[in-house]
């Protein structure tokens, strides 16, 4: 499991053991029975384990995934886990496991563990410092990751975005609307606090966003040209525009790509987030490939159903249906026309004929 020597306090019904590390034994973990890092090791700071011993009972998702393995390889072949409970790898990885259970029939495990997965994205360990509260400036916006503050108060675009696509084609391909609404949240809580300009910049940490409000942010002008942290959001905003009407999403992604184009090469910011210049073209293609795809008739979709375009809590339905004329996944995925249904205002996610996205206060 990667621990280090210690010994077994006790375990409990739910599947997690209580083990005594550290000098003299005297510091208590809580480890999952099925694996993973213990929440002592990460709160310490710990960023790489050994992996399980071979034989090693696997996870069901429901305590998260690992962020993956380390880049550097030991002479004998093995690498290092990384402790990282990230929501955009846990998304990621849910959605591949969901489509491995759609086009697998003997693979329902896939899916339940990809179920889970998401579950734990939305539930409270990466919802945390006020993501739940409809009255809090970060209402809606998935933390970076789980359990460390560093990661619990960060909201990165990017990651959020990466959440959000990976939700949609999860949903789609489980034939579920089980994360509809924390989907729709994350839309609207990432467009709001996008810039006047198209731009939410590489990041908007808890602490600013409980100073000065999200308003702060919208009403902000930031040029940003780094596709690394803008494109993927232009892409969630585009799929946004076609699924439900609301001008803001197209206008906002139109605007935000327009001006990042017009100072291409030399205004970009090349190479951010660890990423060389190749990278930075694929994500500009990105949009656009998702662009493309929002006019098609059948392709990734959710339904949505409305009554009304105030603020609203969304009640919504995703369905996945084969086409009869090609049997792969985007064709089997169905675009349908959007609709609302009306929610509290104490939402604040919805422009408002008055105060425009929600609550000034807030």
């Amino acid at each position: 499991m990667g621990l280090p020597s210690g010994r077994i306090a006790s375990i409990s019904r739910g599947g997690e053991m209580a083990v005594l590390i550290g000098t003299g034994g005297d510091t208590l973990a809580r480890v999952p029975l099925a694996g993973g890092a213990p929440r002592e090791l990460l709160e310490r700071g710990v960023t790489n384990v050994d992996p399980p011993a071979a034989g090693a009972p696997l996870g069901d998702g429901s305590e998260g995934i690992l962020e993956g393995y380390a880049a550097l390889i030991r002479p004998d072949g093995t690498q290092q886990q990384v402790t990282s409970l990230r929501s955009d790898c846990n998304a990621e990885t849910a959605m591949v496991l969901a489509l491995d259970a759609m086009l697998n029939q003997d693979r329902a495990r896939s899916g339940e563990i990809a179920s889970n997965l998401l579950d734990y994205v939305f539930g409270p360990e990466m919802q945390s410092m006020g993501r739940l509260d409809p009255n809090h400036p970060a209402f809606g916006l998935t933390a970076w990751g789980a359990i460390q503050p560093a990661w619990q108060v960060a909201n990165y675009g990017d990651d959020d975005a990466r959440v959000m696509l990976s939700t949609a084609i999860a949903s789609a391909a489980l034939k579920t609307d089980r994360w509809d609404e924390h989907l729709l949240r994350a839309l609207y809580a990432n467009l709001r606090t996008t810039g006047k300009l198209g731009f939410r910049t590489d990041r908007i940490d808890i602490g600013p966003l409980e100073a000065k409000g999200w308003r702060a942010f919208h009403d902000a002008s930031p040029v940003n040209p780094a596709l690394n942290f803008e494109a993927y959001l232009w892409a969630c905003y585009l799929w946004a525009y076609r699924q439900t009407n609301d001008q803001e999403f197209l206008d906002t992604a139109r605007l935000g790509i327009r001006k990042t184009m017009q100072v291409y090469p030399a205004g970009w910011r090349w190479g951010v987030g660890g990423n060389g210049g190749s990278a930075e073209c694929t994500r500009g293609l990105f949009h656009r490939i998702v662009a493309a795809a929002s006019t098609l008739p059948r392709m990734m979709a959710l339904n949505w159903n409305r009554s009304s375009r105030r603020v609203g809590k969304p009640l919504m339905s995703s369905r996945l249906s084969r086409t009869p004329r090609r049997r792969n996944f985007c064709s089997a995925l169905r675009i349908r026309p959007t609709t609302w249904t009306a929610l509290s205002p104490a939402t604040a996610l919805r422009k408002n004929a008055n105060s425009g996205r929600g609550s000034p206060s807030t």
